[in-house]
């Protein structure tokens, strides 16, 4: 793969970023769901090429997309902890309203499936 394939593709796996970005704005169920699919394949997409980003790590237009890249994922971070923490406060009110509160002035503990998966 030439340096300039391996730029192709990081920017490819970037713009999927964003785009799991732009559905973690708004962070409902359906688009948590639709989400990880797209990040897995991006992840999956560059495991697929790492060997070749070696080759490439010396060149600056191959470093300049590996740092947007870098960037995408970190705000893909950020939106992930902010939806998972959107979710957690509702679902802590959602246990005071259907169940109370505990002893201990907590509220009621709601016994739900998860949405979200985090694999690392």
């Amino acid at each position: 793969m030439a340096v300039e394939e391996t730029v192709l593709r990081l920017a490819a796996t970037r713009a999927a970023v964003t785009r799991a970005c732009g559905l973690l704005e708004w962070p409902s169920p359906a688009n948590l769901d639709r989400c990880a699919g797209v990040l897995e394949k991006a992840a999956a997409d560059l495991a697929e090429g790492r060997g070749k980003l070696r080759e490439a790590r010396r060149n600056a237009a191959c470093l300049a997309e590996a740092q947007r890249l870098r960037s995408a994922i970190e705000r893909a971070g950020t939106l992930l902890c902010k939806a998972f923490e959107y979710h957690a406060r509702w679902n802590r009110i959602l246990g005071a309203m259907a169940g109370g509160y505990t002893a201990t002035g907590d509220a009621a503990p709601v016994v739900r499936r998860g949405r979200v998966l985090v694999r690392g």
